[in-house]
């Protein structure tokens, strides 16, 4: 981490953690197991996991299903999302031998961005209890939180009272006014109330819904660090997340609007194939870096003169050649948007890569080229020895967020995250799919945004 005296003024400070404060206030108590749902462009995943007597993560039942695409990857219509994710819901609920009926969200889609806050209340009894800390929370969060958009986390960062040092926990100390420092994390309104349309109608209520890059930051990197400062860039298709850490804190937490089906779409364009073809062989044939050097060519069929796709063998190195640039164009991206939060590479030991992009050739050297900092694929808590470990990548803010849901941390606290209180769910076999439903705004925002 960079020295105190380097830092400009208006750059983020270490965090000054609170100690379990609003998690006995708001989240209440642990739960012995828990279920979690990633609804992406590419997949919809679904996760039922617990924890050992050590505190590892165990994932009990893990289902998957690829979700149905347009011709430019975004999501094809609703009723198809919605049998995706009852499918994934039954694979994992047979594998685990649990009936799931409320589980948390993972959102990580474009939209999610951060900000720093402060917000304060009258200490009316002259001392601060639990009540007081809320209040301030609630504070800082509607002093940042937009028209349209939701509130996902308000992390707190330090309190004060009186304009007194920073405090990581003001419960019995006198005053006469408490000010929180926080970290708000906001999402569209729209795309959550849109998960929320289509996790009802399979038959499941929302518990919470969480920021995918945090999620995936609590499943790749260890709480030491954290401390010590990390950074997490997750590679989704329709975002690319990002997630940082100082002292153990959440200081940062956005999504980017460009992901693996930006470059499945680019690779058309270079290829003269459809975009179902260039995503097929980027998933493939991508993260093979050995292909080139064994003279192996891979099938990228062609669009013929009459729009039919034609049998077509392409050197793989072309396809990498294609890929490393277009990767290098995120983690710029990546690397300006930190840089503009205030941020310089030493406050930041490592990165920890994970998402499908992360499997493909050349994205470590990129990140670490990009960043200048250490870069490596991370591994992902509870998936170190299962079957899925090899595309473990892709289950990152799935995992992470039963990580969140089993131990409650205190890094991102507050905040529903639901646009509305659902009503509770309708068994999913009583649940009929209507073809012709109407969907709404909620839908049609995820469909065009993601």
């Amino acid at each position: 981490m960079a020295r105190a005296a380097t830092r400009a003024p208006n750059r983020p400070t270490s965090a000054v953690r609170e100690t379990g404060l609003a998690r006995e206030t708001v989240e209440g108590p642990r739960t012995p197991w828990a279920a979690a749902v990633d609804v992406g462009v590419s997949k919809c995943a679904v996760m039922i996991g617990s924890l050992n007597n050590e505190g590892d993560l165990l994932a009990r039942g893990i289902g998957v299903q690829s979700a149905r695409r347009g011709p430019r990857g975004a999501p094809s219509d609703f009723d198809a999302a919605v049998r995706s994710l009852r499918v994934a819901l039954d694979q994992a609920e047979r594998a685990s031998g649990l009936v799931v009926e409320t589980a948390a969200a993972a959102y990580s889609g474009p939209g999610v961005r951060s900000a720093r806050a402060h917000g304060a209340t009258k200490l009316l009894r002259g001392v601060v209890d639990a009540r007081d800390a809320k209040a301030a929370l609630d504070a800082a969060r509607d002093a940042v939180c937009e028209a349209g958009r939701i509130a996902l986390h308000v992390a707190p960062i330090c309190y004060r009272i009186d304009d007194g040092p920073p405090l990581a926990d003001p419960r019995g100390k006198s005053g006469k006014r408490l000010e929180a420092e926080v970290l708000v994390v906001t999402a569209p309104q729209m795309a959550i109330m849109g998960m929320e349309d289509l996790a009802r109608e399979a038959g499941l209520r929302l518990s919470r819904v969480v920021a995918g890059p945090y999620c995936a930051a609590l499943a790749c990197t260890a709480p030491a660090q954290r401390r010590e400062g990390a950074l997490l860039i997750d590679l989704g298709a329709s975002a690319t997340g990002i997630a940082a850490f100082a002292g153990a804190g959440l200081v940062f937490c956005e999504t980017l609007p460009t992901g693996g089906a930006r470059l499945s779409e680019d690779l058309a364009a270079q290829f003269g194939t459809s975009f179902a073809a260039a995503d097929r062989a980027k998933v493939a044939y991508g993260g093979q870096a050995g292909l080139a050097a064994r003279g192996v060519r891979v099938e990228v069929p062609r669009l013929g003169s009459d729009g039919r796709l034609e049998p077509s063998m392409v050197d793989p190195a072309a396809l990498h050649s294609l890929l490393a640039p277009m990767l290098s164009q995120i983690f710029e991206r990546v690397a300006a948007r930190i840089a503009q939060a205030g941020f310089v590479p030493e406050d930041f030991q490592s990165i920890a890569l994970t998402g499908g992009g992360a499997l493909l050739a050349g994205a470590t050297s990129a990140a670490q080229r990009c960043l200048g900092i250490p870069a490596e694929i991370a591994a992902v808590d509870g998936l170190e020895s299962a079957e899925e470990a090899e595309a473990a990548p892709t289950f990152s803010a799935a995992a992470g967020l039963l990580r969140w849901a089993l131990d409650r941390p205190a890094e991102a606290t507050l905040g529903t995250g639901l646009a509305s209180k659902p009503s509770r769910p309708t068994k999913r076999t009583s649940v009929p799919i209507a073809p012709e439903r109407a969907v709404g705004r909620a839908w049609d925002w995820l469909r065009e945004n993601l």
